[in-house]
């Protein structure tokens, strides 16, 4: 029996893999030059598990199964009803009748061979900017010696706080949030 980072294996095929010692093991294909170790896990009758290397969050493991998901999405395989991607893992969820077991493993293996490497990878992003305003104790503190250092006078003083929220929309009249009960000196 050999021995691959902790995990028993009965044999190797011709074609290289691994077979597993566990039936609930599906498929292994064993780590090689850019490419994790993959290993396909049953999960009950109608999902597959497919997990990527050791059990660690790596961002390149998340971003081989983001792969694997969009590959298969694309290739609209019939019988192929769900992708559940987790950080290192992609739960598959199939219908065997319209999909084998043995047919969706040989999918996986060729579309897993084929994966480009990570950095050729982009992933659509963007960048979300969420305002943090503080209404505390030393933000009206700072607010008060910039008044008396600095500027006395200034569209957004006397609050801060107050003039900003009203102005995005989160602070409105009708909360009564205002200080001077309801009747904001920024209204027009």
């Amino acid at each position: 029996m050999n021995m691959e980072r902790g995990k028993a294996f009965n044999s190797v095929k011709p074609s290289g893999k691994m077979q597993p010692a566990s039936d609930a093991v599906a498929f292994v294909i064993p780590e090689g030059p850019g490419r994790p170790q993959v290993v396909g896990r049953l999960a009950g009758d109608a999902h597959l598990l497919v997990e990527y290397g050791e059990m660690v969050l790596d961002i390149n493991l998340r971003i081989r199964v983001h792969s694997l998901e969009e590959a298969l999405i694309g290739m609209r395989i019939e019988g192929l009803l769900e992708t559940i991607p987790g950080v290192r893992s992609l739960l598959i969820k199939y219908d065997g009748l319209k999909l084998s077991l043995g047919r969706l493993v040989d999918t996986l293996e060729s579309v897993e061979r084929n994966l480009p490497a990570i950095e050729e990878v982009e992933v659509a992003s963007r960048i979300v900017h969420l305002p943090v305003a503080f209404h505390d104790r030393w933000t009206r503190e700072a607010v008060a010696e910039y008044k008396q250092s600095v500027r006395a006078e200034a569209p957004y003083l006397p609050d801060n706080m107050e003039f900003h929220s009203y102005f995005r929309g989160v602070w409105s009249e009708a909360d009564g949030n205002t200080r001077d009960g309801g009747r904001s000196r920024y209204r027009q």
